[in-house]
């Protein structure tokens, strides 16, 4: 039996999720360990020393021992992951993990490792 090509998803496409901010986070960090460089990745380690979360839905400590783990590719992407633990003003501890890709003109990742302020128009 062949397929009706009349009834389908073609030109049908699903409205994207709705975004509402939740939270506000402002997290502390340390200096960062660079780990070194293999096979043109570039690999470091930012603690996070403690910080904030405010917002409608969740407010809390960000407490000290989670890190922003960072590799960057040879195409000078960097590859972010966050893991750190929240202690909400109702005392429950919630585990936060934060994953995400930077990248940026040429020269900004050297820029930003250097420790130096990007303006935000530069990203």
């Amino acid at each position: 039996m062949e397929h009706d090509k009349s009834v389908g998803f073609e030109g049908v496409y699903p409205q994207p999720p709705a975004l509402h901010v939740v939270m506000r986070i402002c997290a502390e960090v340390a200096a960062p360990l660079e780990l070194g460089e293999i096979a043109g990745v570039r690999k470091r380690v930012i603690p996070i020393t403690g910080g904030w979360s405010k917002g409608t839905r969740l407010e809390g400590e960000i407490l000290p021992g989670g890190a922003d783990w960072q590799y960057t590719r040879p195409d000078h992407v960097a590859v972010l992951e966050a893991r750190y633990t929240l202690r909400t003003t109702g005392g429950s501890l919630v585990t936060v993990v934060n994953r995400g890709f930077r990248h940026g003109v040429p020269g900004l990742a050297e820029i930003i490792a250097s420790g130096r302020k990007v303006p935000r128009s530069q990203y």
